[in-house]
């Protein structure tokens, strides 16, 4: 340990003791006025006991949830990746950060004083308490974690997806290009002096590419469209096929043979041996298996509300890419008008939106049969007021959505103690690196620049509410949801707690806003290491978009 690092960790305890110290101090002060006060009132003996006995507690509390909630919290970097065990078995004296949770002498020492409190209840005071003490002993240590799944929903969706029996074949000419091909393909598309960094192995890229006679006669189908074809009625999963059919082409290029799919393997290891022979032909030349990151109906529009608020430019999604996003999205709508949460799911308002959005985005006119019959949908369940949350924070980015009616989230929340159950950072990876730039965005209400100026913002506005939009009132709103997608109904306590979000939104004046700026300037630190921890990828595509819009 260093010498500065020795005098850093000297002044931190001298602090904490000032601080416990001072505590201790002004907690019998406190005390000694509160008796004073309580003889004057004529209150028992007992109770003045309770009382004095309960403050002593709970200054011990505080100071003992500071000592190990800050002074011996986190787990030393020597040390990550082997803080194994379970329930309070974790090798942190104080708070394990990594875990979220105390260990147990940390939390006997911040509950265990409240024992003091129990000699001087009465009989039937000490057993009540005694006993829930207990139960609540037991729940803690036998509950189902907060990550638990849990059993099936008691809200199920019991409607089945419909598509129209019909067979879809995408334009010819698509390849997909991996590891060093991808990076030297992108290199052409950026702009002179750039180049991507980081590893290639792994990546992959699909473009289109001009078609030659040989090519056409070999490897597509009629009017230049693509052999294999995809029809959601038999299978709603594209199966990857245009990109086997690439690995097969490539496969026997080199002299040689596919495996034999009518083989009907007899036993286990036979059964092996098939499977390994196609995936080995499958694997890329890098020595990657690639495949499709899709299925979410919420992925793909997003990526495109960002490239429309950024500007539409050609170097991010291209004209080939556009058109080929706008068959995925019509070939996924279903008999109703809508669209699904994900491929397989029955038509959700969620998915609806999110998918209606993108085609009118990428410029499809909202005369289009399909577009009316997605409107249709869409205003028959409401409106636009009763989508999901995520579909709800894109169209606020748009400027289709006033921000008043999204549910408030704080940036100022990244400040509180790692200790808090509701920090952030104690959510599921997924969840909180999208509150993340989700929270920035929101604490700089961010809005399309040209949302007041552009029609096809205005035209939106039009189509994705049965009323006018400047009449709707906003306040409110934020909780709709329409009944077929209300998969799992809010808890009360969420209510409450969105409830006291917006006070503290409306009314938290010049300390929100002071903590709201630190909140920002933390998120956007974070922000900046992710992006150089996973070389700009991050952890999935929807917090990508976001922090792709966030450093815009």
């Amino acid at each position: 340990m260093s010498t500065g690092q020795l005098a850093t960790n000297e002044g931190t305890w001298t602090y904490l003791l000032q601080v416990a110290a001072g505590c201790f101090a002004n907690a019998a002060s406190a005390q000694d006025a509160a008796a004073g006060m309580l003889r004057e009132l004529g209150i028992g003996t007992r109770t003045h006991l309770l009382f004095q006995v309960a403050t002593g507690c709970l200054t011990s509390s505080v100071v003992g949830l500071l000592f190990f909630g800050h002074a011996l919290a986190d787990v030393p970097l020597e040390r990550m990746g082997t803080n194994t065990g379970a329930g309070y078995n974790t090798r942190v004296l104080g708070y394990d950060g990594a875990r979220g949770e105390f260990s147990m002498f940390a939390t006997l020492c911040i509950f265990g004083p409240w024992l003091l409190v129990v000699p001087c209840l009465s009989e039937q005071g000490a057993l009540a308490v005694l006993s829930t003490l207990a139960l609540l002993g037991l729940w803690y240590r036998f509950r189902i974690h907060a990550s638990h799944p849990g059993g099936p929903r008691a809200h199920r969706i019991l409607r089945e997806p419909q598509w129209a029996n019909k067979t879809s074949h995408l334009d010819a000419g698509w390849r997909c290009e991996v590891a060093e091909a991808s990076h030297m393909h992108t290199h052409t598309s950026l702009p002179i002096g750039q180049t991507l960094t980081g590893e290639a192995a792994g990546r992959q890229i699909w473009h289109k590419v001009q078609l030659n006679p040989l090519q056409r006669g070999l490897s597509f189908g009629a009017e230049h469209k693509e052999k294999c074809g995809f029809n959601p009625s038999v299978n709603p999963n594209p199966e990857d096929e245009i990109w086997r059919a690439q690995r097969v082409q490539a496969w026997t290029a080199r002299g040689n043979k596919v495996p034999d799919a009518r083989w009907v393997p007899k036993t286990t290891l036979d059964a092996l041996r098939k499977a390994l022979s196609w995936y080995e032909v499958l694997q890329s030349d890098d020595g990657h298996w690639a495949g499709d990151y899709g299925g979410p109906h919420f992925l793909m529009p997003g990526l495109i509300v960002v490239w429309y608020v950024t500007g539409r430019l050609d170097t991010f999604l291209d004209g080939n890419q556009r058109a080929a996003m706008a068959h995925y999205l019509r070939v996924h709508q279903q008999l109703d008008g809508g669209w699904g949460m994900h491929i397989e799911s029955p038509s959700t308002m969620f998915g609806s939106v999110m998918c209606y959005v993108a085609l009118r985005l990428l410029g499809t006119l909202a005369e289009d049969p399909a577009m009316q019959r997605g409107c249709e949908f869409i205003r028959s369940y409401g409106g636009a007021l009763y989508t999901g949350s995520w579909a709800k924070f894109y169209l606020c980015l748009l400027g289709v959505m006033d921000w008043k009616g999204h549910n408030v989230i704080p940036p100022e929340m990244w400040l509180l103690p790692r200790w808090m159950p509701f920090h952030p950072g104690r959510l599921w990876c997924h969840c909180r690196m999208v509150y993340l730039p989700m929270c920035y965005l929101y604490g700089h209400k961010f809005v399309y620049a040209d949302a007041e100026s552009d029609p096809l913002i205005a035209a939106l506005r039009a189509e994705l509410y049965p009323v006018p939009y400047e009449s709707i009132r906003w306040e409110g709103t934020a909780d709709h949801v329409a009944e077929i997608d209300n998969y799992s109904p809010m808890h009360p306590v969420m209510h409450v707690a969105n409830a006291v979000l917006r006070l503290w939104e409306s009314w938290g004046g010049s300390l929100m806003r002071a903590l709201r700026r630190r909140g920002l300037a933390f998120a956007l630190d974070y922000m900046a290491a992710e992006d150089n921890q996973t070389n700009y990828v991050c952890i999935g595509p929807v917090n990508k978009v976001f922090c792709l819009l966030t450093a815009s």
